[in-house]
């Protein structure tokens, strides 16, 4: 039934509620009550509030199966009134089941105008139609006017005999409708009884422009009527009201919406149209206010109206233009402003330019800063990586070239301790055994500070990782430790990831090595690693129950040489933490713990995926 009719309809369901309606019914709605019809909407917000208690009734009716039909007359504002054929039926869905009601509405009045006339008198006939403010028409087939009442003369200028073929009819078209007619008579002609909505102009004998709006119906089939009725009142004051509020509203909403800038409106010839209060705050010169009338290339300084000029021409050719200028002051500063000319277009045609302008002086002069602390903080970095380079190159010098003498000064105190042990005393073997000891613990440190130098340097080599097998190889070096301890380790999958396989060796070795060692005496260490992924980053985290560190000592634990414990309690060379730090952060990643005393630690790192 939707798709067939042609007629207005709407569509509701039993609890009143709009489903749908079809363009022609909402066009119609519009276009006499000047608002939108809204689905979802209840269909009784739409009615007279004196009918609401009867449709309800009626509408519980059609629920039930009944149809009906009715003729309504609507009063309007302009004193004029409509009739409209409304017919109820039941609305069925897939199943035959009554799912609401379909209600058809159609303007009715000039059908009812007509057959007013056919029942009444010669006089009375004559007398409506010579007072109706209306243009109401007959035409045939072929769209020659039959019959028009006196209201044409009145409205448009022209007799009867000037408009009496349809030649002579469009010739009083306005030109951009003229090509529709045709399709308009066809229209009619196949849609035998349904009023079809129109809204045209006609050029008036004096040459203006007049709006007509209306329906015509085709009522050649009709016995009593047999012709194309049209009925048409005059809009044009309306239509004009409507165009002046437009271009009010085009202005209004072009200084708004720039409301915290200084706007200037200006027409095509550069005069000054409108503008508000910040463009006098943001003039160019200070000693002369804007004023409407007047054009804007007398506020500009003469070595600037050619550019201004050329900005003005490309701006009316459709363009939108952006600059940044400065203008001296009298005190001798400097003040920036951003400039933005912008077509202002009535009908797709440039008619003015709107000018938004807004102080910039302090985001220039943040801008002049920023660069200046950019080329400061550049130079800097430069020189604390020169300085850092040759630390490392100092620290791996330095340790690499200790290693030869330190293995001798061990193995000849072994060789002393082997060869005259039975000539030595147990003072002379207790000082043998610091010396030896020392020696070894200076080979760690030795060892250590060459791995921290060597994490400093960038030219490592990366690769795909797959980091569960660095964890069961890390697991596997210290398989003597965790047994010793009975310590429980545990993790979920590990990511591949790209890295340096022996740096990731490193860092885990370090953090698992420090999870065992640093625990309460006979304690049974318990060490859970766990990864998440993020948009950007793998996540690791190092969970143990070990002895916690105080919250102050949480940046200090990743200095080098940094112990919180003496060598009797835990050994250690202080570098371990020092060199997961460097190649963590080599790796693009970060290192940072949460710790609580005597409860256990949990050491985060991320690393780029």
């Amino acid at each position: 039934m939707m798709r067939n009719t042609e007629e207005p309809f709407v569509l509701i369901d039993t609890n009143y509620t709009i489903i749908t309606f079809n363009e022609q019914f909402k066009n119609q709605y519009f276009k006499y009550f000047g608002k939108e019809f809204l689905k979802g909407d209840s269909i009784l917000e739409y009615a007279q509030p004196h009918r609401v208690d009867l449709l309800k009734k009626m509408y519980l009716d059609v629920f039930n199966g009944q149809t009906f039909q009715s003729e309504i007359e609507i009063p309007f504002p302009d004193n004029s009134k409509r009739t409209f054929l409304n017919k109820y039926k039941p609305a069925l869905n897939e199943d035959g089941k009554i799912m609401g009601a379909f209600i058809s509405s159609s303007d009715i009045t000039g059908k009812l105008i007509f057959e007013g006339l056919q029942k009444t008198t010669e006089k009375r006939f004559q007398a409506l139609i010579e007072n109706a403010s209306e243009i109401i028409s007959l035409t045939n087939k072929e769209g020659n006017i039959i019959y028009v009442s006196p209201s044409l003369s009145k409205i448009t200028g022209y007799s009867f005999d000037e408009l009496i073929d349809v030649k002579h009819f469009v010739d009083k078209m306005h030109p951009d409708e003229k090509k529709d007619s045709k399709t308009m008579l066809e229209e009619v002609l196949k849609n035998p009884g349904v009023p079809i909505y129109r809204l045209n102009r006609i050029i008036h004998k004096n040459g203006g422009i007049i709006w007509m709006e209306g329906t015509v119906t085709n009522l050649l089939h009709n016995e009593n009527v047999q012709a194309i009725v049209s009925n048409f009142r005059n809009i044009t004051e309306k239509k004009e009201a409507e165009e002046k509020l437009k271009e009010s509203e085009n202005t209004l909403r072009t200084i708004f919406d720039n409301i915290e800038e200084g706007i200037i409106l200006l027409d095509e010839k550069c005069i000054i149209k409108a503008f508000n209060s910040k463009a006098n705050e943001n003039n160019m010169i200070a000693t002369k206010d804007l004023k409407i009338g007047e054009s804007l290339i007398d506020y500009i300084k003469p070595e600037r109206v050619d550019y201004f000029k050329e900005c003005m021409n490309k701006t009316l050719n459709g363009e939108s233009v952006e600059y940044d200028i400065d203008y001296k002051q009298n005190d001798g500063t400097h003040k920036w402003f951003h400039a933005t000319l912008k077509p202002v277009k009535e009908n797709k045609t440039v008619k003015g330019v709107c000018i938004a302008r807004r102080d910039i002086t302090k985001r220039k002069n943040s801008e002049a800063e920023l660069k200046a602390g950019e080329l400061k903080y550049k130079l800097l970095s430069e020189e604390l990586a020169a300085a850092n380079t040759e630390l490392e190159q100092f620290a791996y010098t330095a340790s690499h070239d200790l290693q030869e003498p330190l293995r001798m000064i061990t193995s000849f105190l072994t060789q002393l301790e082997l060869k005259y042990k039975d000539q030595l005393d147990d003072k002379a073997k207790q000082y043998i055994y610091f010396a030896t000891d020392g020696a070894t613990r200076l080979r760690k440190i030795i060892l250590d500070l060459l791995e921290y130098s060597l994490a400093g340097r960038k030219t490592v080599e990366f690769e795909q990782v797959n980091i569960e097998t660095v964890l069961a190889e890390t697991i596997q070096l210290s398989r003597k430790t965790i047994e010793e301890k009975s310590a429980v380790v545990e993790w979920n999958n590990m990511p591949v990831l790209t890295a340096n396989r022996s740096s990731m060796l490193q860092v885990f070795q370090n953090l698992i090595g420090n999870a065992l060692k640093y625990q309460k005496a006979g304690q049974k260490p318990i060490l859970k690693i766990n990864a998440v992924e993020t948009n950007t980053h793998w996540q690791f985290s190092f969970s143990d129950n070990g002895i916690g560190i105080e919250p102050q000592f949480f940046e200090k634990i990743f200095i080098a040489f940094h112990r919180l414990h003496n060598r009797s309690e835990y050994d250690g060379t202080g570098l371990g933490l020092a060199i997961c730090k460097k190649i963590i952060e080599n790796h693009g990643g970060r290192i940072w713990l949460e710790s609580n005393p005597d409860k256990g630690s949990t050491f985060h790192f991320t690393l780029l995926k």
